[in-house]
């Protein structure tokens, strides 16, 4: 019987990118969605030719959801800068559906700005940011910051492989990361199916908020997710 892995996180925090790691250090392949049916397509799927003792999930589950799943599972909780995220979420979904859903009349960004402070309307978004990490990090889940998987992936390859239970060398932590580096994923990811995949795989980096939120959009995010951002060491 396989162990199942799932990779789960609030949408646009890198999830793919990491689910496509870990099924890659681990040589196994990424099934597709957890809990979802065979016939739905996942956009992190690869690898399903790997033979392996382990099957790799991707998810956007609710901690409760996930906990109370009948199918047995080892979670790995990824977290991004909210501030981050909200400028990777603008540009990839569409703000027509929250302004029809709201009312509203805002740009992508100010739309995605709402959504990480009140919640809204977008798949997986439609609770608060802070409201779907905090139950992760109060139960002491398991998990690895996107900023720290970019900066020195070895080291958190290492921790995910401690967590897991999982010898493998220094080489094979390195062809791993290797396979699934940014441009190399991009361009392979990318070539399969096209432009949503090119939305979806953007730019793979860390503190882009700077230059695309106000001062104002940033404090109202610094303000409505304070406790988690400074525990996550986001904030001072």
């Amino acid at each position: 019987m396989k162990r199942n892995i799932v990779v789960v996180g609030y949408p646009k925090s890198g999830n793919t990118w990491c689910t496509r790691l870990v099924a890659q250090v681990l040589k196994a392949p990424v099934v597709g969605f957890f809990g979802a049916s065979k016939d739905k397509e996942e956009i992190a799927e690869e690898g399903q030719d790997r033979e392996s003792d382990f099957a790799v999930y991707k998810g956007h589950h609710p901690y409760r959801r996930l906990s109370q799943s009948p199918v047995e599972h080892t979670a790995i909780y990824v977290v991004r800068d909210p501030r981050d995220v909200a400028v990777s979420g603008a540009h990839f979904f569409p703000s027509k559906a929250y302004n029809t859903a709201k009312g509203t009349e805002l740009d992508p960004f100010e739309a995605m700005v709402r959504t990480i402070c009140e919640g809204g309307v977008y798949p997986g978004c439609k609770k608060p940011w802070a409201n779907l990490v905090r139950p992760y990090l109060h139960n002491k889940a398991f998990h690895v910051r996107y900023e720290d998987m970019l900066e020195n992936p070895e080291q958190e390859v290492g921790r995910i492989l401690a967590y897991l239970n999982v010898e493998r060398s220094n080489g094979d932590i390195a062809e791993a990361i290797g396979e699934q580096s940014f441009d190399k994923a991009r361009s392979r990811f990318t070539g399969t199916k096209g432009k949503r995949n090119e939305k979806l795989m953007r730019e793979g980096k860390s503190g882009q908020h700077a230059a695309y939120l106000s001062s104002e959009q940033i404090e109202r995010i610094n303000t409505a997710c304070a406790r988690e951002m400074k525990r996550l060491k986001y904030l001072s």
